[in-house]
């Protein structure tokens, strides 16, 4: 669709969800997050935070921080596919049981990583499937990270 004036884009706007986010270091603890913690809100929680003296504009000091999901142990004969999703700035570690793979897709927009304990095992995940990841000897544990976005392991 050709939009040939700024009426025509401010009228279809209203067709579209626009969603604003900003990054605030949190001065007291909040939503799971510790003070200090770097956090991304909506913009309107954000400013509410703001207005309490909750959290700061000022990110100096802060720290990027994950709130912690509890990730499956997955059973012998299971291929991990839809164990767990993660949403923005949520992290968990998945129990990958001796000669099985795990399956990780990232939706439109997404940022983040994987990661196996002990190696240095890295995959970056975005708007796509990564690789099979595995099979391996052993019980291993794989750390997933979503920093924006959306997560299925």
């Amino acid at each position: 669709m050709k939009v040939s004036s700024l009426n025509q884009l401010a009228a279809l706007s209203g067709h579209f969800h626009f969603e604003v986010h900003m990054t605030v270091r949190l001065l007291k603890p909040y939503n799971q997050r510790p003070a200090n913690a770097l956090a991304t809100f909506d913009a309107s929680v954000e400013a509410g935070l703001i207005a309490a003296n909750k959290a700061s504009a000022d990110l100096t000091g802060g720290f990027k921080y994950f709130v912690p999901r509890p990730g499956p142990m997955l059973q012998s004969k299971q291929i991990a596919v839809g164990s767990v999703t993660l949403k923005m700035e949520e992290r968990t570690t998945v129990t990958l049981p001796e000669g099985q793979v795990l399956l990780i897709e990232g939706q439109p927009g997404t940022v983040g990583e994987a990661s196996r304990a002990g190696t240095t095992d890295k995959w970056t995940i975005g708007a796509y499937g990564l690789p099979q990841i595995g099979p391996y000897a052993g019980v291993q544990k794989v750390t997933i990270t979503c920093t924006l976005g959306e997560i299925t392991a």
